[in-house]
């Protein structure tokens, strides 16, 4: 046989093969209290949380206000309020109320940078807690983020808005001599020598 026959192989193959040869490598299947949460989450989630958040998502994409959480709250307090009415929900969208629908691009850019971190900040809390009454958990989780946020420095969200301070004055460059590298490392040369004794 040839060296070349003998010697291990390597590559994608190879390393697919030890890893169906490992019994370390294979996913360990979840325990059953694990995967009955896990389904119950589902459940409760497809029940409760998607059609609420479902229809706050496609209200704020048409709508596009410039203070998504605070548009948020209002939907929810007026959903909540419908709710206590036992009137229908259905009323809170009328798509003939809604102005024009806007271009796919300009809304999946404002989902993206507006609506989807507060979402999925909600998203994230209701799935630790998984609270009974969605609609004020997600108020009373949005009153929270909006007073997170108020502690936090304003930033502009547009590059044209950001406006630096202007300085009264000019500020007046003071000319330096430059350095001479060599100076400085003789320097640091010399002195290192005094230090240590001979």
């Amino acid at each position: 046989m040839s060296a070349l026959s003998t010697s291990p192989p390597y590559g994608m193959t190879a390393i697919r093969q030890i890893q169906a040869t490992n019994t370390h490598s294979k996913p360990s299947k979840p325990t059953s209290r694990l995967a009955k949460r896990k389904e119950s989450t589902y459940v409760y989630f497809l029940e409760k949380v998607d059609p609420v958040l479902g229809d706050c998502i496609t209200h704020l994409l048409i709508e596009q206000p410039n203070d998504v959480p605070y548009a948020m709250i209002n939907y929810f307090k007026l959903l909540q309020a419908k709710q206590a009415a036992n009137s229908s929900a259905d009323d809170l969208l009328q798509p003939a109320q809604w102005p024009a629908i806007k271009p796919k691009k300009e809304m999946k850019l404002f989902l993206a940078t507006n609506i989807a971190p507060i979402v999925s900040k909600l998203v994230n809390r209701i799935a630790l807690s998984l609270p009974e009454d969605v609609l004020g958990y997600i108020v009373k989780e949005l009153e929270d983020m909006m007073t997170e946020s108020a502690l936090l420095p304003d930033y502009p969200q547009d590059n044209n808005q950001a406006t630096l301070p202007v300085p009264e004055q000019p500020v007046e460059q003071v000319e330096q001599e430059p350095i001479n590298l060599a100076d400085v490392c003789g320097n640091i040369h010399k002195t290192e020598s005094a230090i240590t004794p001979p």
